[in-house]
C-alpha cells in the first residue's frame, strides 16, 4: 500500500513538473522578451531596406556622367554604355517633370533643357510604383537623389539624354 502512494506520488510530480514546465514555456511564448521582439522587427526593417535598396556599383553627379560621354566617337560611346549597362549609379537629378510613365505601373521624373520652353529631357529616371509616396515628397525644382540602373545614353543634334529604370529614392537634396 506504502508502495502504491509512492508510485502515485511521483506520477503526481511528474504531472505538475510538466505543465509547470509547459505553462513557463507557454507564458514566455506569449509575452516573451520585449528586447527580442524589437530586435527581430529592426533586422526585418533591414532586411526590408537592403532589399529596397541595391547595392550601389558606381557614384557619380549627373554631369560626370555626361562628362564620361562627352567628345566620344559613337563607336567609343556604345563600348562606355556597354560598361555602364545594368550598373546601379548614386546620382541625382533636378526635377522639372514629375509624372506617370506613359503606358506603365511606373514614374519618371524628368531633367529638362531650359524647361518649360525646351521640351528635351536631359535626364530621365524610371522609378517603379512603390516609390510612389516618396515621390509624393519631391516638389518641382527639387534635386532628387536616388540610385538607378543606366540604361542608355543618346546623344542628339543639340541634346544628349542619360536614362536610368528601377530606380531607388534615396531623399531629396537640402539647399
Amino acid at each position: 500500500m506504502a508502495e502504491k502512494i509512492k508510485k502515485a506520488w511521483y506520477k503526481r510530480w511528474w504531472a505538475i513538473t510538466l505543465w509547470i514546465f509547459l505553462g513557463t514555456t507557454f507564458l514566455i511564448t506569449l509575452f516573451g522578451d520585449p528586447d527580442t521582439a524589437k530586435k527581430q522587427a529592426e533586422l526585418t526593417r533591414i532586411a526590408q531596406q537592403e532589399a529596397n535598396n541595391p547595392s550601389i556599383d558606381l557614384e557619380m553627379s549627373m554631369g560626370k556622367i555626361f562628362d564620361t560621354f562627352s567628345g566620344l566617337s559613337k563607336l567609343q560611346q556604345e563600348e562606355k554604355m556597354k560598361e555602364f549597362k545594368g550598373k546601379r549609379i548614386k546620382t541625382s537629378i533636378y526635377a522639372s517633370k514629375i509624372d506617370k510613365a506613359s503606358l506603365s505601373t511606373q514614374y519618371v521624373v524628368l531633367e529638362m533643357y531650359e524647361y518649360p520652353y525646351n521640351l528635351f529631357p536631359h535626364a530621365k529616371a524610371f522609378f517603379p510604383s512603390e516609390e510612389k509616396d516618396n515621390l509624393l515628397k519631391a516638389n518641382i525644382g527639387d534635386t532628387i537623389i536616388f540610385s538607378g540602373e543606366f540604361v542608355s545614353y543618346r546623344e542628339g543634334s543639340s541634346t544628349s539624354t542619360v536614362e536610368f529604370t528601377n530606380s531607388r529614392f534615396i531623399g531629396i537634396k537640402k539647399e
